[in-house]
């Protein structure tokens, strides 16, 4: 209970924080609460579970992790299953109705600012041991299920380096993943080029 009124209270405004809409339940291992969390809907109690034991899975020893560095935007019910990872560093945005597995690190790195990292739909379901992680922006439509093991990053993290005329080429770019997608066990999409990659 002290970890649900100190994440409410750390990361929303007193109005909101009172009503508290982010329930801890299980073992929850905060790695940093800097950033804040904005609410794209009505706010009510528990509109967000951290560390619900959704699929029985025997890992009560994994405690949920999150890290909070900058703005995360929900727009409805979230569930982060016990085990998983939430990582935002500059933004991320969580659509309605969104579960989140055990081993899924959803989140992003780089050094530019601004509106580019993972974006979900709604009625999006991200499986056990997925990786989700945007350097430019990885956006992921409505109705989408990744199931377990998939690997999803906007870039490679090499860059190209023209000898002739000095130029390095970034691998960077963004992807989109559309409504009513499903994907498979162990898929993998790594952005290769400056160019939008749609799924």
């Amino acid at each position: 209970f002290f970890k649900t009124l100190y994440i409410n209270f750390t990361v929303l405004p007193f109005w909101q924080a009172i009503q508290l809409p982010i329930i801890v339940l299980g073992k929850l291992r905060i790695v940093s609460l800097r950033g804040k969390v904005r609410f794209d809907c009505p706010i009510r109690f528990g509109l967000v579970v951290l560390g619900a034991d959704v699929d029985a899975m025997p890992i009560t020893f994994v405690p949920t992790q999150i890290n909070i560095q900058g703005l995360l935007s929900i727009s409805g019910n979230v569930i982060v299953n016990k085990g998983a990872s939430l990582v935002v560093w500059e933004t991320a945005e969580i659509g309605d109705n969104c579960t989140i597995y055990q081993n899924v690190t959803l989140g992003g790195t780089g050094k530019d600012h601004g509106k580019r990292h993972p974006t979900l739909g709604n009625d999006v379901m991200i499986c056990s041991g997925c990786l989700v992680k945007a350097v430019n922006r990885v956006k992921i439509g409505n109705h989408v299920m990744i199931s377990s093991g998939c690997f999803i990053m906007d870039s490679s993290i090499h860059c190209i380096y023209n000898t002739e005329t000095l130029d390095v080429k970034s691998s960077e770019g963004q992807i989109t993943i559309g409504n009513n997608v499903w994907l498979n066990m162990y898929t993998d999409i790594v952005k290769w080029g400056g160019c939008q990659m749609v799924v």
